[in-house]
């Protein structure tokens, strides 16, 4: 599995009363992530890994990012994709996409559901999107 390392991440967690224990991830021991809780904010000191699913898209598609942060893609061929899914999409949730096909893939503004510049991402260049609850809105994109 890829990991990507985020270095900036913003959560927003419904938090009570009470101690939390967060789960260390495999491969890494308790003295690596530092976890506080304060309020209704979460902070991170040192890195946060998070794990990248693999997905293999095709034209015409709807990706869907439940519970996800980053994507891997691979593509065959010329893709281009116009929406993406909402289902399972959290406010404030964060998503980079990194295309690892060596064919570019198309993502096409669309005013419901994907807000930013038509970009096309080919082999390794990245866009980061955030959901704001009614539709995905390009951040940034990494030309590599």
């Amino acid at each position: 599995m890829k990991k990507l390392l985020l270095a900036l991440l913003i959560l927003t967690l419904p938090l009570t009363a009470g101690a939390w224990t967060l789960p260390v991830p495999s491969g890494m021991t308790a003295g690596d992530q530092v976890y506080a809780i304060n309020g209704s904010t979460l902070g991170v000191r040192g890195s946060l890994v998070t794990t990248c699913a693999s997905e293999t898209w095709t034209a015409g598609a709807s990706p869907t990012f439940a519970g996800k942060s980053c994507v891997l893609i691979t593509i065959a061929g010329a893709v281009e994709i116009t929406s993406f899914s909402e289902v399972g999409a959290v406010a404030g949730q964060l998503l980079t996409l990194v295309n690892v096909s060596n064919q570019n893939l198309t993502i096409t503004e669309d005013s419901g559901t994907v807000e930013g510049q038509t970009t096309v991402l080919a082999q390794y260049d990245a866009a980061a999107y955030i959901y704001t609850g009614t539709t995905w809105v390009q951040l940034s994109l990494g030309n590599n």
